[in-house]
């Protein structure tokens, strides 16, 4: 009985923590949203999804797919190819 009320508790430990632990990034609003809209102009469907999601959201969502898709932010960024100059 004690088991089955341990994974609930866990994973809502775990869910709290990566709030928590939500790197920022470092470049300016501007510089983020040019990187989203290179995304969703050069990306494929899963990216261009991704900044349209990106756009629709509010900052505390904006954050979590920032963290959740570094490579991507980096992929498309300043020093990319497809960041607009």
């Amino acid at each position: 009985m004690g088991r089955r009320y341990q994974l609930p508790r866990l994973c809502a430990a775990l869910f709290i923590h990566s709030l928590i632990a939500m790197p920022t990034t470092t470049l300016s609003p501007t510089e983020l949203h040019r990187t989203f809209a290179a995304m969703q102009q050069h990306g494929g469907s899963f990216c261009s999804a991704l900044a349209a999601a990106w756009f629709a959201g509010d900052r505390s969502n904006r954050a979590r797919i920032e963290a959740a898709f570094p490579h991507l932010v980096e992929q498309f960024g300043p020093s990319s190819s497809y960041f607009p100059k």
